[in-house]
């Protein structure tokens, strides 16, 4: 696939560069000492396209390369074009604000490109033979200066922005990543571990089942059952890990049965309720996940503040699923912080990765997740438009 993409691009960048090569130069209307000039700066700009082309095609697929030889191609685009007409400028602002939102540079190399743009463009204009004498036209240079720096300078700004907003994704990426390879692993070795005294515990429960101490029955009996309980989870779990990634239709009602069972010796006594049902449309495996996260943090929470009656509403809201508790609350510097996917916890020994895994999957249901304080506890709404069917 990544062949044909560059086949594409090669075929692409070649009919372009051409393009330039033998784009008509007008040079009656360019005095004669400026000509030389003038096939000066068009030599650079071709020259840099050229060069950002080859070290694109270099690579396997494409690269960061590629896009600055597009950028190359447009501000070839735009200066020869400002040399014969006055509005090209405003082109020039407009790719440079593109640029430094689309294209994921560093801002390293967005302040190379832009700095040797800049040149080249106010270069394109001192060069242009057009005539400023007009009484209106007199400070038009300079204006036309003044916006294309402004306009770098902004770029520069948001670019900078940009890339470490997605760096700081990036990292938690990764430690989702290395969570995830580290889970499995650990999954891989306590299935290995619990074979043996499994198998172990059910012999011993059939050979003990008429032993006269009722104590050494019941004592064995609840081991097995614990043993059982424990193989039911990670069945569980290894179902969601793996569960086909196709959207089905989930019954709200069932999944938090689901969850439930799964989180039974997190949640104990904890009365969990759902008080208004409705079928939404999704992956199962994410949709499982943010509940999951949700209701081991509320679970957490009300034991560790000892809530006389505790409990954990879940309700069906319009395209919302919302999840309340009767806890307290989230301190406000914690939200403060999830506002800004910043990883918080207000345990001692917390990651805070619990709310970044909830965000993360709803995002990629296409939704959107909100916390806040309702009157009697934390309530996390999880939006998901367009998926509620009934």
């Amino acid at each position: 696939m990544y062949e044909h993409r560059r086949n594409l691009f090669i075929i692409a960048g070649g009919i372009l560069l051409t393009t330039i090569l033998c784009a008509a130069v007008d040079f009656n209307s360019v005095p004669p000492e400026r000509q030389f000039a003038l096939l000066f700066g068009k030599a650079i700009v071709i020259m840099l396209a050229t060069a950002s082309l080859v070290k694109g095609f270099t690579r396997r697929a494409i690269s960061e390369w590629d896009l600055v030889f597009l950028w190359y191609l447009h501000l070839g685009h735009v200066a020869h074009g400002q040399l014969f007409r006055e509005g090209y400028f405003i082109g020039y602002a407009e790719g440079v604000l593109v640029a430094s939102f689309l294209l994921p540079l560093r801002p390293a190399q967005m302040l190379v490109i832009f700095t040797s743009s800049l040149v080249i463009f106010m270069t394109a204009i001192l060069l242009s033979p057009l005539d400023y004498t007009h009484p209106g036209l007199v400070h038009f240079k300079t204006d036309m200066v003044i916006s294309i720096t402004v306009a770098n300078a902004l770029g520069l700004l948001g670019n900078f922005y940009v890339y470490h907003e997605r760096r700081k994704k990036e990292e938690l990426y990764r430690r989702f990543t290395d969570l995830g390879k580290h889970s499995a692993m650990l999954f891989h070795d306590i299935k290995n571990l619990l074979t043996a005294p499994s198998i172990a515990a059910s012999l011993l429960h059939r050979k003990l089942a008429s032993h006269p101490d009722k104590d050494v029955v019941k004592i064995i009996q609840n081991i097995n059952s614990d043993f059982k309980r424990v193989n039911d989870f990670l069945f569980e779990m290894e179902q969601i890990a793996s569960s086909n990634e196709r959207e089905v239709e989930i019954r709200i009602s069932s999944l938090l049965k689901t969850v439930q069972k799964l989180l039974s010796s997190h949640i104990g006594d904890i009365a969990v309720e759902c008080r208004s049902d409705g079928i939404f449309k999704a992956k199962q495996s994410y949709l499982s996940r943010a509940l999951i996260n949700i209701l081991m943090n509320a679970a957490e929470t009300l034991n560790r503040r000892r809530i006389q009656e505790p409990k954990i509403t879940l309700r069906v809201e319009a395209s919302s699923i919302v999840v309340s508790d009767n806890a307290g609350g989230f301190v406000p510097e914690i939200l403060e912080k999830i506002a800004t996917h910043i990883p918080v916890s207000d345990k001692q020994d917390g990651s805070g990765l619990g709310v970044l895994i909830i965000q993360d999957y709803i995002e990629k249901l296409g939704g959107s997740t909100r916390f806040a304080n309702g009157p009697d506890g934390a309530v996390v709404t999880l939006s998901l438009p367009g998926r509620l069917i009934s």
